[in-house]
């Protein structure tokens, strides 16, 4: 009988399979040491199996072995040997004709998650934690709205200077109890035509005359005016703030606003400051 010698890769055991054996098996044995699970052309081996002592007199085993005998009973080795090999045979013949399937099936399997997992938040499980978050965010959002609102009405004069807050500062005045400051930028109004000569009615008196205009973007209160006289050396001999009450003609003095690039003329008498008075000249006060 044709034969060859096949080696374990689990044990490393080898022993003698048969081809009619290996053919039936489709090549597939079982290690009688291990009972590894092998392919024999894939671990065919060179070397004989190794001899093992054989106790006499001892009971059969209860699982079937391969066993390896000396060279002198070589001639058992193959009836032995067929032995074994025909009931790893029959075990492998038991085993499904597919070695590569997998021992479950997919179908099986649930895909039910809701069975395995809790999905639910801590909020979803616990309702008063939702009104509590929603009640502690209300109140920062109601905090932050009066800060901002102390700090609008504590910087309302500076803020109100700003061209481009005063839209909705009007509006967060019309809403809480304030004035919004008038617009003043005085840098912006420009003084022309300034004349200074004696009254014709009134003795000892000067009449001014000069023209202010406004050329900011946005209407602003009357100014101060400082009119200054100096003398030959540019050192000053006189100067008078003058407010718009005082400087206004009667026919706006109700009109606290200046309207945009339009032109104001002003006369107003003073005192003469005499005859060291050479210069004169008038600027906006702040």
């Amino acid at each position: 009988m044709s034969r060859v010698a096949a080696r374990c890769p689990d044990c490393q055991s080898v022993f003698f399979v048969s081809a009619a054996q290996g053919k039936v098996a489709n090549n597939l044995v079982r290690c009688g040491r291990c009972g590894h699970l092998f392919s024999v052309l894939e671990n065919l081996s060179d070397s004989l199996p190794e001899p093992e002592p054989v106790e006499v007199g001892s009971p059969p085993e209860s699982e079937i072995e391969l066993e390896l005998k000396t060279e002198s009973d070589a001639g058992e080795i193959d009836d032995q040997t067929s032995v074994a090999a025909l009931s790893v045979l029959a075990e492998v013949n038991d085993l499904p004709d597919d070695t590569s399937t997998r021992a479950f099936d997919l179908s099986n399997l649930s895909t039910g998650l809701s069975e395995d997992f809790d999905l639910e938040t801590a909020a979803a499980q616990n309702p008063g934690f939702g009104r509590r978050l929603s009640l502690g965010l209300l109140i920062i959002f109601l905090s932050l709205v009066v800060l901002a609102g102390q700090f609008v009405f504590f910087n309302l004069p500076q803020l109100s200077q700003k061209i481009a807050y005063r839209s909705w500062l009007q509006t967060f005045c019309d809403v809480l109890p304030c004035e919004l400051t008038a617009y003043s930028q005085p840098q912006l109004i420009r003084v022309e035509h300034l004349q200074v000569r004696a009254h014709p009615d009134v003795a000892s008196s000067l009449m001014v005359e000069l023209v202010l205009t406004n050329t900011a973007s946005l209407e602003q209160a009357y100014p101060p005016l400082i009119l200054r006289f100096d003398d030959l050396d540019g050192k000053p001999v006189a100067a008078r703030r003058l407010l718009a009450e005082e400087y206004l003609p009667h026919s706006l003095r109700g009109i606290r606003m200046m309207p945009i690039d339009k032109s104001v003329s002003i006369k107003l008498a003073i005192l003469d400051p005499g005859e060291q008075a050479l210069s004169y000249s008038v600027s906006v006060g702040q």
